[in-house]
């Protein structure tokens, strides 16, 4: 309970950082950083009154055990969207970014509100956003899940499928839900060059991504053999340290804005 207050008080006062991982294509192809595009993962980062970083680990947890999930969601959303105003040159160049959702949002009336208040007047085309949403939790609360996932899609943002193979049990429910993007859980990348279940699971994903229409994002993915192979399988786009480790997305949205001013002189 002090974790989950200290976390809260960091929202409330606006403390949130936010930290940004791109993604790369996997076979070359234009979406990447740079004057090309922004293409990645918004990450949240909280500080505390001495100013230190708190890491996820320590308040996702306790915000979601005291039912807060919302408040961190609406507090993430804002803080991007103040930081995307200050840098009016890199909006253009935003091609994709994605956003985190969690569960008790997915379930909650009171959300989804906020939440088309907040887009109505958002920086960025609707088309340049993403929602992520953990497979367990999109497949926890279908109902509801597949109702706010359907009207954003309608709105024209995109939806990703988040830690995809983790509850493989449920692949059958996944037909309820509008999915753009499977990410493959990191604990499938991390073996997947030996060839043995992992390999065959991520296989197993790329068909079902492939029968959905969506496109497959490896996550966690760490050297060039793992590259390779997945390259080979058919994965289109990766996530992980090998191309970048999350970095402030402030930083990188002023580089952005300055390579494109490079640019165009």
């Amino acid at each position: 309970m002090q974790d989950a207050t200290a976390a809260l008080a960091c929202l409330r006062g606006e403390r949130v950082e936010l930290y940004f991982q791109p993604i790369r294509a996997l076979g070359g192809a234009a979406g990447t950083e740079g004057p090309q595009g922004l293409r990645g993962e918004v990450l949240c980062r909280l500080r505390d009154e001495q100013g230190e970083l708190i890491a996820p680990a320590r308040f996702l947890g306790p915000i979601e055990a005291a039912g807060r999930g919302t408040e961190l969601d609406l507090a993430v959303l804002r803080a991007l969207f103040r930081l995307l105003r200050k840098h009016p040159a890199a909006l253009p160049h935003c091609r994709q970014i994605a956003i985190n959702l969690t569960g008790q949002s997915l379930a909650s009336t009171s959300f989804q509100v906020e939440l088309r208040t907040l887009l109505a007047d958002s920086p960025l085309p609707l088309s340049a956003l993403c929602f992520e949403v953990t497979e367990t939790a999109a497949i926890s609360s279908t109902a509801s899940a597949s109702q706010l996932l359907t009207d954003l899609r309608a709105k024209g943002c995109r939806i990703a499928i988040d830690d995809f193979g983790t509850g493989m049990q449920s692949f059958v429910r996944l037909k309820e839900l509008p999915v753009d993007i499977i990410k493959i859980d990191g604990s499938f990348i991390r073996n997947v060059t030996q060839r043995g279940k992992d390999h065959a699971l991520v296989q197993a994903s790329v068909a079902v991504a492939e029968a959905f229409g969506a496109e497959t994002v490896a996550e966690f993915v760490e050297d060039e053999e793992t590259a390779d192979c997945l390259r080979e399988m058919g994965v289109q786009w990766m996530q992980g340290h090998l191309y970048s480790p999350p970095l402030p997305l402030a930083a990188m949205l002023a580089e952005t804005a300055a390579q494109a001013g490079t640019v165009r002189a």
